[in-house]
């Protein structure tokens, strides 16, 4: 597991109490109930808080926000554009 992996699995966990055993890389967060449209945003704040990173509205779909494989995919990639 990656220090991006890590960090956001941490966020997920402690902040909407999903359980980090059953935390898969694909499970759907929205759909498992993990977050709701109001998390999304959540996790968004984070990212660009903690990442450095921009989200903008157009990325917040959920191929990029719905699982943690996708968050880490997204972020090592908009860091790699960053840089």
């Amino acid at each position: 597991m990656n220090s991006v992996e890590q960090q956001i699995r941490c966020f997920i966990c402690e902040n909407f109490f999903a359980d980090d055993a059953t935390l898969t890389g694909e499970v759907s967060l929205t759909r498992s109930g993990i977050i709701d449209s109001t998390g999304v945003m959540e996790i968004i704040l984070f990212l660009e808080t903690k990442f450095g990173i921009s989200v903008p509205d157009q990325d917040a779909v959920p191929e990029n926000l719905d699982s943690l494989n996708n968050l880490v995919r997204y972020v090592t990639a908009a860091q790699r554009k960053a840089s």
